[in-house]
């Protein structure tokens, strides 16, 4: 209830006005509701400002029953505060509680402006999205058809409205398996995006994303890397080498190349996304010594073995399990390169994780 937003301004909450101008010993002249009605509006709108950059989701739940309690619930402004509180939920996972708030907006949002009303169309592509994540994709998958049939409609295949309701459609299909009908929908997506917000653009790096995922699916690996890549130029432009977005698009062009057994390629990726201590990135170190071993590439798999060995005995110890496996891999290499010089060091290698082997248990 308004109550919540006394501690902000210390007054009457708005639902207690109606028994206090009864109240003949504190009677209010209609100017006074006016200003305590702006007054508690502008308390509401500073509360949902507070909610949103602290996406508190309890200051957000009071902002909505405070905006219900003003306007009214068919009001935008409580229909707006539903649907932001609706997708601070669903961006911390509780969509059960998002869905009813979703549903709620979409419908109440039809019968105050119809069907075809961009609003209206927004609310379906929000419900469409929610429910697809949430797993109900059959149901989604009308209300996506529906909201993107009506903006392209109302508002034009170009707006941006409807490349979000389109992206949302394409990923409705491919939730359901029906990746043959979504990918023409991802193609004309990012075509679309390409030409109305450029290639650095968060919609236009999430639809690179999405058709390079789809492509992965299909099989059809060459196109997918192209648009990673292409994804990744971009992100690195738009955000720089750091950011979430541009180290999510490496680790998928890494873990794409690993699959196809191009390890070598990887390896940059996994550094750019790491650095070069990282366990995981070790870990990539290590097995592309090894793909490369038994592809008899051993003097190439040196290098990476020996780097393996040194920066696993500084970060993790010489204890440690995979600085031991470190140094028995090394001294393989070294065996199957072959040379005097190398089967000593083979040799020493192997003593040497014996002993830290016995020694640490």
């Amino acid at each position: 209830m308004l109550s919540c937003i006394r501690p902000l301004r210390q007054r009457a909450p708005a639902c207690a006005l109606a028994a206090v101008s009864r109240t003949a010993s504190r009677a209010l002249s209609s100017a006074a509701l006016q200003t305590s009605y702006e007054e508690t509006g502008a308390d509401l709108t500073l509360m949902q400002k507070l909610a949103e950059k602290s996406r508190d989701t309890a200051l957000y739940a009071e902002v909505v029953d405070g905006w219900k309690d003003l306007h009214g619930p068919r009001h935008p402004y409580a229909l707006q505060a539903m649907s932001s509180y609706s997708q601070l939920l669903q961006d911390t996972g509780d969509f059960a509680a998002a869905e009813p708030l979703a549903r709620e907006v979409e419908d109440t949002t039809r019968q105050v402006l119809g069907n075809l009303h961009p609003d209206s169309l927004i609310a379906m592509s929000n419900l469409a999205q929610l429910l697809t994540a949430s797993g109900k994709t059959a149901e989604a998958k009308e209300f996506a058809v529906e909201a993107f049939d009506g903006m392209r409609d109302v508002l034009g295949a170009t707006a941006s409205q409807t490349l979000v309701a389109l992206s949302n459609l394409a990923q409705t299909l491919a939730s359901l398996g029906q990746l043959e009908e979504a990918e023409p929908l991802m193609r004309e997506d990012l075509e679309n995006s390409l030409r109305t917000l450029g290639p650095q653009h968060a919609d236009t790096l999430v639809s690179f994303n999405n058709l390079a995922q789809l492509l992965t699916l299909r099989g059809n690996l060459e196109e997918a890397e192209g648009l990673y890549r292409t994804e990744l130029f971009h992100s690195r432009r738009a955000h720089g080498a750091t950011h979430p977005r541009t180290r999510a698009c490496a680790q998928q062009l890494a873990a794409l190349l690993r699959s196809q057994g191009r390890p070598l390629d990887a390896l940059p990726l996994i550094r750019s996304v790491h650095g070069d201590r990282h366990p995981r990135t070790l870990s990539a170190i290590s097995a592309t010594a090894g793909q490369l071993q038994a592809e008899g590439k051993a003097d190439e798999a040196e290098p990476l073995a020996r780097e393996a060995v040194e920066t696993s005995l500084d970060v993790l110890g010489d204890g440690h399990p995979f600085a031991l496996v470190a140094r028995v891999q090394l001294a393989s290499v070294l065996r199957t390169i072959g040379g005097t010089a190398n089967e000593a060091e083979a040799e020493r290698l192997s003593a040497s994780s014996a002993s830290a082997k016995t020694a640490f248990g």
